[in-house]
This record gives C-alpha cells, structure tokens and sequence, in this order.
C-alpha cells in the first residue's frame, strides 16, 4: 500500500508540467523521468521508478512517500 504525503497545488501542476508524464490517470500521474530502477511488485520484473502525484477530493493533492513504477501506479490510481 502507497504512502501519500499532502503536497501543494503549485507544487503539483509544476511536476506536470515539467516533463512529459511517464504514465497518466484522471486524477494522478508519474513524472517523466525516472528517479531510479527496481524490482516492480506487480510484474516482478526490474522496471523504472517515478515520482507520483494524485488529486484528492476537495481541490487536495498528494504526492508518494516513495517512487513507484508505472504498473504500481496503474494499480493504485483505479479510475
């Protein structure tokens, strides 16, 4: 399970903005470049980790106490 640590709105629409995103969901996305490589918990398979950021109900935003990969995200961003 995914810690989420509140962040700012700023702060959020500047790692939008910044790069391209790795992957995206209505409501959350992972910054365009990798932070580092690991074993994903979903394949099993060494894969790239990503900063990710969501929207939460009532204008919130958070971003991932940890950086995660594109697998885990689609996993933890379900809309």
């Amino acid at each position: 399970m995914t810690i989420w640590n509140k962040t700012t709105e700023r702060e959020y629409w500047e790692m939008l903005g910044i790069l391209p995103p790795a992957a995206m969901r209505a409501g959350g996305f992972l910054v365009g470049e990798a932070m580092d490589h690991r074993t994903c918990s979903v394949t099993g398979e060494i894969a790239a980790r990503f900063s990710a950021f969501k929207e939460g109900p009532t204008n919130s935003f958070w971003k991932a106490a940890a950086p995660m990969t594109v697998a885990e995200f689609y996993r933890e961003i379900v809309r």
